[in-house]
């Protein structure tokens, strides 16, 4: 059919005119035979999901290019790398971490010229494991010596006060279920958790934080 299609192509003025491709004439000619008007082509359901489908080996192709250009070990190495920044990449990952990226370095700015901020930092129950590490390992290029030994103390402290306070609470939270413990009070255990899983790697269940209720 394709190949029908590039004869047309090449026959008919109009087409070659207006730089009309094979594929927008494949296209047009499935609407005009597919169910939508003449049905006489019954396309599967799932369709719609097709070009997401078969873009992957196109792409893959071009992972794989120079494959066997020259064989051997190098050539093996660089089409695996190729294959991996298909699927290392994405638009809108790396849109959300430059936005973070953004967020603690504004982050560190503050720390280190808002008193206030500093302090209130101090006082809070930090931030997640994944958070912390973003923030410490931008606190090396971003903050001075004095400032680096500053923060680092206050990061330590404070995740180290927030993973003793949620391991406590998932204690209680694993023993409430033992039913010598049913008629005692929940305390702050009750979405326990949800909060280690938050402090672990950032919020992913659970209310989301700061929201309002």
């Amino acid at each position: 059919m394709t190949r029908n299609l590039l004869i047309l192509r090449s026959k008919v003025t109009f087409f070659q005119k207006f730089f009309i491709p094979a594929s927008m004439l494949a296209g047009f000619l499935g609407l005009l035979l597919g169910s939508q008007f003449l049905n006489v082509i019954h396309f599967s359901d799932a369709m719609s999901s097709y070009a997401g489908l078969l873009v992957i080996p196109v792409f893959a192709i071009i992972g794989l290019n120079g494959f066997s250009k020259g064989g051997g070990k190098e050539a093996l190495l660089a089409a695996a790398d190729g294959l991996d920044k298909l699927t290392s990449s994405c638009i809108l990952c790396d849109s959300i971490q430059d936005n973070m990226n953004r967020y603690a370095y504004t982050f560190l700015h503050l720390y280190a010229n808002d008193a206030a901020f500093k302090q209130a930092f101090q006082q809070s129950k930090g931030v997640c494991l994944k958070d912390a590490a973003l923030l410490l390992r931008m606190a090396a290029s971003q903050l001075n010596a004095r400032e680096q030994a500053d923060f680092a103390a206050d990061m330590e402290k404070l995740t180290d006060d927030s993973l003793s306070r949620v391991a406590d609470e998932l204690e209680w939270f694993t023993l409430k279920f033992d039913y010598r413990n049913a008629d005692k009070p929940w305390g702050n255990s009750r979405d326990a958790l949800e909060r280690a899983v938050t402090k672990l790697r950032g919020w992913c269940v659970g209310a989301e934080p700061g929201a309002k209720k």
